[in-house]
């Protein structure tokens, strides 16, 4: 999109301007009326795409998937698309290094689905090193991006029936970027629902 428009709906990556230390922070401006009411967009069966929150409010990740469950397939299988919980994937860049190139980038997918929600590991095609500090949370924050993995293809739709009133100081709501002018913390907050898990750590 170096020329063109990015769509409401869509997600989309940066990398820091290639100078300075990534503590150096940068204001990014939106202008624009905020988004109302139905978006969709069309995805391709198998396909990951980027799609990111367009309305000015956080949106029920459990609602989206629910909205989406006929075209979301957790594991990719055409076979049994629409039949999954469906999952969303966000990355989180390790706190490790400062580094700007992508050869030298440490990061992974945090993952959240109907049934809880995984802390990022090490992505293989990424770097083996580093480690999530994040755990994505029921309610997406405005402006966050995420990936979803398309089933058979069809039409994702955002809706004003996702959308709620939850602030990322009430814990719920979880932007998945590392600021570096924050205190960073290792303590990652349970999920606020009523799913009794149990969690293996290898």
């Amino acid at each position: 999109f170096e020329t063109g428009l990015v769509k409401a709906g869509q997600g989309f990556t940066m990398k820091g301007p290639g100078s300075g230390t990534t503590s150096n922070t940068q204001n990014y401006v939106f202008v624009g009326k905020p988004n109302n009411g139905d978006i969709n967009h069309n995805i391709n069966p198998n396909n990951l795409s980027l799609l990111g929150n367009p309305y000015p409010s956080a949106i029920d990740a459990n609602q989206f998937i629910l909205d989406n469950i006929n075209v979301i397939d957790e594991n990719g299988d055409i076979i049994n698309a629409g039949i999954t919980t469906g999952a969303l994937y966000f990355w989180e860049h390790f706190p490790t290094n400062n580094s700007h190139a992508l050869s030298a980038y440490e990061g992974g997918y945090a993952t959240y689905n109907l049934a809880g929600a995984t802390m990022a590991i090490p992505d293989p095609d990424v770097s083996a090193n580093g480690t999530g500090t994040k755990l994505p949370q029921r309610y997406i924050p405005v402006g966050q991006a995420f990936f979803v993995q398309g089933g058979e293809g069809g039409a994702i739709s955002f809706n004003n029936n996702q959308r709620t009133f939850v602030t990322e100081a009430s814990g719920s709501s979880i932007f998945m970027f590392t600021s570096n002018d924050e205190e960073e913390s290792t303590e990652v907050s349970e999920p606020n629902d009523d799913i009794d898990r149990i969690y293996f750590k290898y």
